[in-house]
């Protein structure tokens, strides 16, 4: 397969069975134009999203043996999300890699690219076990989500506000809108946030989110209220 050999060195796999990873880069529109170039990569990425996610839920959890199921939960999201999947792709240089067929019109897509990238992972599951698509998630995976776990650990304050009452056994923040003041283009949004019928915090900002971390960060300045014995 032309440029495999280049592609299996950035991937640190080589395949036993080289169709494997032809397949994963094949878009079912070429598949469906011929049948020479074999089967698309649907089934293919159906399988790699299941390891994907099972091996990010793995890399995690033993990476970081102290933070809330929660936690692990929001980072596995943004790991597997469309965008990071994107630039994981884009890394490996997959848009030049990717076969499409003449009806694919206009450039590769980035759903394109995240449909290949799972099916790679499909492939190399396919080829050689769990344990080497663990590793090839692991060295692909693990600078993304070391970097989205110092994202979250500098975090906004509506996240730090929620951590805290989840570990003190207290009502979850809520946030309501108090008013909206101004034109359309130059609306001010005054935002308050609550923990059952306690007052927390205000916020004003130039939009709701902004309002709401406003609100949050006041509402950290203040001592939170008693667990309650309904919670």
């Amino acid at each position: 397969m032309a440029g495999g050999t280049d592609l299996e060195a950035r991937l640190g796999v080589r395949f036993a069975d080289p169709h494997l990873l032809e397949s994963a880069l094949t878009h079912p529109s070429l598949a469906n134009e011929s049948k020479a170039a074999g089967p698309g990569n649907q089934r293919l990425e159906f399988l790699g999203d299941s390891v994907l996610a099972l091996s990010v839920s793995d890399h995690l959890y033993r990476l970081f043996p102290d933070v809330t199921e929660g936690r692990l939960s929001s980072l596995r999201a943004k790991t597997v999300s469309g965008p990071t999947l994107m630039s994981v792709a884009a890394e490996l240089g997959l848009e030049t890699r990717v076969r499409v067929g003449r009806g694919h019109m206009g450039p590769v897509t980035p759903r394109v690219l995240e449909d290949a990238l799972e099916a790679i992972v499909g492939a190399v599951y396919l080829d050689q076990g769990f344990e080497a698509a663990h590793g090839l998630v692991g060295r692909l995976f693990t600078p993304v989500i070391e970097a989205l776990a110092r994202e979250e650990r500098a975090g906004s304050a509506k996240s730090a506000l929620q951590e805290s009452h989840l570990k003190r056994g207290i009502a979850l923040p809520e946030y309501r809108v108090d008013a909206v003041e101004g034109p359309g283009h130059k609306s001010v949004f005054r935002v308050s946030v609550w923990a059952g019928e306690t007052r927390l915090g205000d916020g004003r900002g130039s939009s709701k989110k902004a309002a709401e971390e406003e609100a949050a960060k006041n509402a950290l300045l203040t001592p939170p209220p008693a667990p309650s014995d309904n919670q």
